[in-house]
């Protein structure tokens, strides 16, 4: 009798450390449900839309996801968008393309991270996940950025970077597979009227969701010119 009381006993304790041990991993996984910050990496959409065509997209740690379209191995940048609060443990996001970009019409996309799936007008695309890595080549950059208004833009293309509101304003790519974010040029020009030779620095800084221009030339005649951290865009959401 003694001996079927203490099996009891122990058999309550015995539920009693498995009840909390469920407790215990049942909050450990509310407590981990993954942020779209902790999504950021790079994807790859299993299928092609042709042949020819491939996508990729990079989604940052900062709720902005980037677009890569590529054919025939040369890739041009489709823009990056808003998706969502990094914060949001959500797993489906929505953002829309308001303007044709390169050839993408308008539509509203859903990423769903739980069917790893991105839906649009009654389509629906797997995708994967490649790598963590956010680093995007500057091959993959190309594409025409530009400032709020569309006065001015920037154009990346597989030889340079340049500035169509200042002729002289632009730098040379000589290594199309670089992930650097910062390209710099310091130059010399002539003012065509007084003969004078002045100095311009040009830096293009590449960010999650934008290609900020800095632009200081030193001949006092041209000052217009002058842009501290200007914003030029693909696509302005």
């Amino acid at each position: 009798m003694k001996y079927i009381k203490n099996s009891i006993i122990f058999f309550i304790v015995f539920i009693f450390f498995l009840s909390c041990l469920s407790c215990s991993n049942l909050t450990t996984g509310i407590k981990s449900a993954q942020k779209l910050k902790d999504r950021a990496g790079r994807y790859s959409l299993n299928v092609n839309f042709e042949e020819d065509i491939k996508l990729d997209f990079i989604v940052f740690d900062t709720g902005d996801i980037n677009f890569i379209g590529s054919r025939n191995n040369i890739a041009n940048n489709l823009g990056t968008y808003f998706l969502g609060n990094p914060e949001s443990t959500n797993k489906t996001f929505s953002f829309d393309i308001k303007e044709t970009i390169n050839g993408v019409e308008p539509n509203t996309y859903f990423i769903d991270f739980f069917y790893y799936t991105l839906r649009y007008s009654g389509n629906e695309v797997n995708f994967q996940k490649k790598s963590d890595s956010t680093n995007i080549k500057i091959s993959e950059r190309i594409g025409v950025y530009y400032s709020k208004d569309k006065l001015y833009n920037i154009t990346v293309n597989s030889e340079r970077i340049s500035w169509s509101y200042f002729p002289d304003a632009y730098i040379d790519i000589t290594n199309p597979y670089t992930e650097d974010t910062v390209f710099t040029k310091t130059a010399s020009f002539t003012n065509e009227k007084s003969g004078t030779v002045y100095n311009f620095t040009l830096k293009f800084v590449f960010t999650d969701n934008a290609l900020k221009l800095t632009f200081n030339i030193t001949d006092p005649s041209y000052s217009q010119y002058n842009k501290q951290d200007e914003e030029y865009r693909i696509s302005w959401q």
